[in-house]
């Protein structure tokens, strides 16, 4: 992840808002966030933070509590970050849970937290979390592979909690490099074969149960009683099948005789209905025989009805085309009086037309000056270059003039203070050794405080543990207790199912008597205990027990990091000798006044050397001068030479051309003003022209038009007059009276075919209705009704008899086929439970293996990351060494923890001048910082050779270098310096004045009374 952008509004000092935009640093800048104390330098680091997860880079900096006390009201505290990933580029702003002032009335509302996130694309933004804060935090889990703990430890190192990151146990480091190295398929391998291993045990647990239910569901206690049941059985369910045949053989006939009994009684009622249906169709033949002649007459009046058709689309013909004849009339008249008039026109531009050749002649005299008017506008524009050319080659020179004046007197100015300042830089050596010293014993001062500081916390760490350990010790204590107790009651509860299942006389299986004056029972019990609670109970107890080592190994970690803390407090006491009853602030305040005094001397020699400098630079530019004072003045003469031969050029030209078109722009202006009336006299000729043509040809078009339509006419009369004659002598031959008879009997089509088929229906329908009754009562004629009644009281009987038999059979056969099912079901029980076992060989030995439960402990990811690890360290081992100057390497402890402490990932140090190892937390805050400092860079440099998707981009430090000596400095400065080659951002918190000095690049924190500010420094 790299940061590119953020902006910070009303959080922590900053009031209003502030920019940092880390792109204008480079590439893969090295830089330095500096300020003075308590300015807001890690502020930023918690605002990266803060925008990424919700919360601040310290636990105990809660981000609702980061609003600037000096912001506005109403400026809402947010924070803003586009960052990188890869290639792939996003936003996301997220503001706290805060208070703001009420839009409207008076008072404040809570303002809840929120957040949204962008991915950035060329083609448009896309959305992917439009409000919730958890969302959002969720999503850069994902798309970043780092929760807020693990951002902490792997990409910040906080101010004074670099120290964390080495001394992360097993757990703390697994969880982190599982991340960064995508390991969990791992992960998933332990976790699938310690399921299927359990998976399995649970099955075969399932069917020992199995078993027991399938025995208990036919209330037998072994299989051997099954199969003496079933031999017993098998004579009885075969009389017992017999006597179901013989019964359900009479009850089928029965069924029979009733069934054709109920079908003749049915046949008797259908031929009452087939005769009403009859009966209905007689009489409605009346009916039937009037639509027949309504039909009929319409047929008649269909075959004559196209000659009224003909007759009335030949009037309306005839009338329509009297219309047409009116209007061409109209038209040809409009048209003859358009002609007429276009006439005149074209009459009237042909004479306007006459002096258009005079004005052509006059449009080429004019246009063979135009090359006159182009050479004399080149004429003045080089005069009047020529003469701008002198203005400004003659301001050049006085301007020389004076600043060669000038340069004279400055180089006189600066020996005179050169030779002041040589004099006053003699004790300059003497005062700077002073101050070195001042800074080393402030240094070593501070150190001092800060390892009062870790005691008084490992003091109170220590009693928090003392307490934590005495309280898992009572807890566990308890909880064996608990074990015990329900361990009695599942005995005690064993003994009364036993004393349950004896019989008198019969020996008990625990003593052998057959007397039993006083066995124990359940009754008293309510709620027995089941082995399931004691597994339970012994699983919490197990658990307690590990957190009880833990609290205990815990306690002596503290335990051995007071003492390291105890022993470096008197070496560095012994290292300050006198000076170590002197405070840190005295210290500082001498080193203050000696370092101002210092300062001044320095800026005195810093000037002496930059005046020095400067007049080297004044003599080289003496000599330049004069050079260009002369160059000057000859450029000058030729200057002035120009211009008065561009004079002399214009006039020459002027004289070829007359005074009236001399200006700019007349002539071109008069030959566009005759070249435009020659087009307009030519254009409106030819529209005349136009014009007269399309009116004379519009006028002979409508002429013949009207001579069709005269014919057309004559024709329509005559065909008018044959259709009312027709229609006249067909009305007389037909059967109608008049032609309101024709009328009133003709129908539509769909009026006829509905008629047509009403007759069609009822005509068949009467001769199948005739049929039907014809042929029932010829099926009927030696039938009889039968009594159905007698019939359906035998059917009764036999059916109850059948019941009873067939309830009979069910019991002996479910009983037979329960046996038989259970026989089988215990057989496929026993070869599954065979399986089951063959399997757990395999997965359970596996399981095993991958879970740490066999040899060192050590799981199969836990194996695998402890290899990665043994790469990082010799990544982190090789800065080390460069920046201890060869003391110390990082290793992995190999040793198995005790207990059941998880173990395979703890560091340990190796320190060649002893040529023992140790723990990392004996190591001083200096080398703690150097070793952390370490191990994060070859973290990064690992998990990016391995690609394991997650890129260590960027790493922020704060703080921790005022610890290191300058040697020790240099050396880290200049391992940052190569990572940050290889491509990293590298950011560094901090107010070590030789950082400030020697890092070119900064974001400066000023702080102020209103606020603190940032800017950025290139």
């Amino acid at each position: 992840m790299r940061p590119n952008k953020l902006t910070i509004q009303a959080f922590g000092p900053f009031a209003n808002k502030e920019e940092v935009d880390f792109t204008a640093l480079g590439s893969n800048p090295l830089f330095l966030i500096n300020g003075p104390t308590g300015a807001g330098k890690s502020s930023i680091l918690d605002a990266i933070c803060f925008a990424l997860y919700g919360q601040t880079t310290g636990k105990e900096r809660e981000a609702s509590h980061m609003r600037c006390d000096h912001a506005a009201p109403d400026l809402l505290t947010e924070i803003i970050l586009e960052f990188s990933l890869g290639e792939q580029h996003y936003r996301i702003r997220r503001a706290p849970t805060q208070e703001r002032p009420k839009a409207r009335g008076e008072g404040t509302t809570t303002h809840q937290t929120d957040a949204q996130l962008w991915h950035l694309k060329p083609e448009g933004d896309d959305l992917l979390v439009p409000q919730k804060a958890q969302e959002a935090t969720q999503t850069i889990e994902t798309i970043t592979g780092l929760n807020v703990e693990q951002f902490r430890q792997v990409m910040v190192l906080p101010q004074g909690k670099f120290r964390d990151f080495l001394m992360a146990d097993s757990n703390q480091r697994e969880a982190i490099f599982s991340k960064l190295f995508q390991t969990q398929i791992y992960k998933r391998i332990e976790d699938t074969l310690k399921t299927k291993a359990a998976s399995i045990r649970k099955e075969v647990d399932g069917l020992q149960n199995q078993i027991k239910g399938i025995l208990q569901s036919a209330d037998l206690n072994t299989e051997q009683e099954v199969e003496e049941q079933l031999t017993a059985l098998k004579p009885e369910l075969e009389t017992a099948t017999q006597q179901k045949k013989q019964t359900f053989d009479s009850l089928a006939t029965a069924e029979k005789n009733l069934e054709a009994g109920n079908i003749l009684v049915k046949a008797f009622k259908v031929l009452d209905e087939t005769q009403k249906a009859f009966n209905d169709l007689e009489a409605k033949q009346t009916y039937i025989n009037t639509q027949k002649q309504t039909l009929n007459r319409a047929q008649a009046a269909q075959k004559i009805d196209h000659l009224r058709t003909a007759l009335t689309k030949s009037g309306q013909l005839k009338e329509q085309l009297r219309q047409e004849i009116a209007t061409t009339e109209h038209s040809l008249s409009q048209y003859q009086s358009n002609l007429a008039e276009a006439k005149a026109a074209l009459d009237q531009a042909e004479k306007n037309r006459q002096p258009v050749d005079q004005l052509k002649q006059q449009l080429a005299d004019l246009r063979k000056l135009e090359p006159k008017i182009d050479q004399l506008s080149d004429a003045i524009k080089q005069e009047q270059t020529a003469l701008a050319s002198v203005k400004k080659v003659n301001t050049t020179f006085e301007q020389q003039q004076v600043d060669h004046r000038k340069l004279i007197t400055q180089i006189s100015t600066s020996e005179e203070r050169i030779s002041l300042l040589r004099s006053s830089a003699a004790t300059l050596p003497d005062k700077q050794r002073a101050l070195d010293n001042l800074r080393l014993l402030g240094q070593q001062r501070a150190q001092l405080d800060k390892r009062f500081e870790e005691r008084d916390a490992l003091n109170q760490e220590y009693s928090k543990r003392e307490a934590q350990l005495n309280t898992c010790k009572s807890r566990f204590e308890t909880q064996v207790t608990e074990v015990k107790t329900l361990e009695l009651a599942w005995h005690s509860g064993q003994a009364a199912i036993l004393a349950a299942e004896l019989k008198q006389g019969d020996p008990c299986p625990v003593c052998g008597s057959q007397e039993h004056p006083a066995p124990a029972n359940t009754q008293s019990d309510v709620n027995p205990v089941t082995k399931q609670d004691i597994d339970t109970a012994r699983t919490l107890q197990t658990t307690y027990q590990q957190q009880l080592n833990d609290a205990q190994n815990q306690l002596t970690q503290t335990s051995t990091q007071l003492q390291s803390i105890n022993t470096l407090l008197i070496e560095q006491q012994q290292a300050l000798g006198d000076n170590q009853h002197k405070s840190t602030q005295q210290l500082r305040d001498d080193w203050r006044v000696l370092n101002d005094e210092v300062n001044a001397l320095l800026a005195r020699q810093k000037e002496q050397h930059d005046l020095e400098n400067q007049l080297k630079t004044l003599a080289q530019q003496r000599v330049q001068a004069e050079q260009q004072l002369e160059n000057s003045r000859l450029s000058l003469q030729k200057a002035q030479q120009d211009h008065t031969i561009a004079t002399q050029n214009r006039l020459h030209i002027e004289q070829a051309l007359p005074e009236q078109y001399r200006a700019t722009g007349v002539l071109a202006q008069q030959i566009e003003q005759l070249d435009n009336q020659i087009k307009s006299i030519t254009s409106a000729y030819e529209q005349a022209l136009a014009n007269y043509d399309l009116c004379r040809q519009t006028v002979t078009q409508t002429e013949t038009v009207q001579e069709q339509q005269r014919k057309q006419q004559t024709t329509t009369d005559q065909t008018h007059s044959e259709a009312e004659q027709n229609w006249a002598h067909a009305l007389a031959s037909s059967a109608f009276k008049d032609e309101n008879a024709f009328l009133q009997a003709l129908l539509t089509e769909p009026e006829q075919a509905r008629l047509a088929n009403e007759i069609e229906q009822y005509t068949q329908q009467y001769s199948g209705c005739k049929a039907t009754l014809d042929q029932q009562k010829l099926q009927l004629s030696e039938q009889t009704p039968p009594d159905t009644t007698a019939l359906q009281a035998a059917q009764e009987k036999l059916k109850t008899e059948s019941e009873q038999i067939l309830e009979q059979w069910k019991k002996l056969d479910n009983r037979h086929q329960q046996l038989a099912s259970i026989l089988e079901k215990l057989a496929q029980a026993h070869e599954s439970n065979r399986a089951l076992e063959d399997e757990y060989k395999i997965y359970g030995t596996l399981s095993d293996v991958a879970n740490g439960q066999t040899g060192n402990k050590i799981s199969l990811q836990r194996f695998v990351l402890s290899v990665l690890l043994d790469d990082v360290l010799i990544e982190a081992s090789h800065r080390l060494n460069h920046m201890s100057k060869g003391r110390y390497l990082l290793i992995r402890k190999e040793e198995r923890a005790k207990g059941n402490k998880a173990s395979g990932l703890e560091l340990e140090v190796e320190d060649a001048y002893t040529g023992k190892t140790r723990s990392v937390a004996t190591l001083s805050g200096g080398e703690s910082f150097m070793a952390a400092l370490s191990l994060a860079l070859g973290l990064s440099d690992v998990v990016q050779a391995y690609a394991g998707g997650i890129k260590l981009e960027t790493l922020f430090i704060d703080e921790g270098f005022g610890s290191l000596d300058q040697e020790s400095l240099d050396l880290a400065i200049k391992t940052l310096i190569d990572l940050q080659s290889s491509g990293r951002m590298i950011g560094i918190i901090s107010h070590v004045s030789e950082l400030r000095d020697q890092m070119a690049l900064r974001i400066d924190v000023h702080s102020t009374a209103q606020g603190s500010s940032i800017t950025v420094s290139v």
